[in-house]
């Protein structure tokens, strides 16, 4: 009830240290204090953000829901998220992948970034459609930006 929205940065922490996805992808476990805040704010419908790996985190804990999600366009990735329930999308680095149902914004970052540059602009577009979200100004479901 104290937060309006969640944004889960990516790398090594989220992959490593906030769940073990990252090195066992479906099969891994995230921490229980992580999962309990991703199922309340799903449940209480607040928008949650996930960018570079953080999606295989939200999608390990609400794959059941089927959550729409990116981590650019890596093939092994996206069949671990689809292994945990998840529906993955292709999307370029600045860009984002909403899912409106689940509010639920995700982007790839540095899973694909040549620079920062790129991951700033995807950073900078997740972040902005989750507050967009708080607002209640949901967009259209689907890839936003960042055309190949």
């Amino acid at each position: 009830k104290d937060l309006d929205a969640l944004v889960m940065p990516g790398g090594f922490g989220a992959a490593n240290n906030q769940a073990t996805v990252g090195t066992n992808g479906a099969a891994g476990e995230v921490n229980p204090e992580v999962a309990r805040l991703l199922r309340e704010m799903h449940a209480a419908k607040k928008p949650i953000g996930a960018i570079c790996i953080a999606p295989l985190v939200v999608a390990k804990v609400l794959g059941a829901a089927h959550p729409r999600l990116t981590v650019g366009d890596d093939p092994g990735v996206e069949a671990e998220m689809r292994a945990c329930g998840a529906v993955p999308e292709t999307c370029a680095v600045d860009g984002v992948v909403v899912d409106p149902e689940n509010r639920i914004v995700s982007t790839p970052a540095y899973m694909l970034g040549p620079s920062i540059r790129h991951v700033a602009s995807g950073i900078e577009r997740c972040v902005a459609e989750v507050l967009a979200l708080v607002r209640g100004a949901a967009r259209a479901p689907g890839v936003a930006g960042g055309a190949r």
